[in-house]
């Protein structure tokens, strides 16, 4: 990276609206030698868009997640989640697309109670 040489342009195909860019996780594979975007394309959905160094963007996949509030990342996979979802699913984006963990919750984890 050299700061005085201009930025590289990438691509120009990709839409990445600013009026729903509270969320966004950008990565570079050292093995593909891909980026990888995963943004919100409405306020209830992201989408994860790979993109080649002649620029070409590809869709992978895109998921309906309101408010993305919990994440993480391990090696070149992206966890991420919503507690305002039911059962909390937790979304894995990595190269293949976007797969889904669930689980059962039976109780509310959220309604504490004081015995006062």
């Amino acid at each position: 990276m050299n700061p005085d040489k201009p930025a590289t342009v990438w691509s120009k195909e990709l839409d990445i609206k600013e009026e729903f860019n509270f969320f966004m996780w950008v990565h570079y594979n050292r093995a593909s030698h891909k980026v990888l975007i995963l943004h919100m394309v409405t306020f209830d959905k992201v989408q994860l868009v790979e993109v080649s160094e002649n620029g070409e963007a590809v869709e992978l996949a895109s998921v309906d997640i309101k408010n993305v509030n919990c994440v993480g990342q391990q090696g070149d996979q992206f966890y991420f989640g919503s507690n305002v979802e039911d059962n909390m699913p937790i979304y894995i984006a990595d190269h293949t697309g976007i797969r889904k963990i669930s689980f059962e919750i039976e109780s509310d984890v959220t309604l504490i109670e004081f015995g006062f």
